[in-house]
């Protein structure tokens, strides 16, 4: 069965998210670790199961690599690099 529903509250941070669900605002998707302690103590029900509810991929954002120094430089970036330089890439 699924249903539509409108959120009364939006948030970027899951901490908050928990935490307004604990509040009684609404539903929360949140992972099981940050709310364990307040399921255990009886604060919050899990309604989803105990499998993922939502799959998303995860992003990386970084600037470009070519001013930063070397220690921040990303390893995929100096594997490609490397390539580069010998002719490979």
């Amino acid at each position: 069965m699924r249903t539509k529903v409108e959120p009364v509250l939006v948030v970027n941070d899951l901490e908050v998210a928990c935490d307004a669900a604990i509040a009684d605002v609404g539903v929360a998707l949140v992972p099981a670790i940050l709310c364990r302690e307040a399921v255990r103590r009886g604060r919050l029900r899990v309604l989803f199961g105990p499998g993922p509810a939502l799959r998303r991929g995860v992003y990386a954002v970084y600037p470009s690599w070519q001013f930063m120094p070397a220690s921040t430089v990303p390893v995929g970036s100096l594997d490609r690099a490397a390539g580069a330089a010998q002719g490979r890439g």
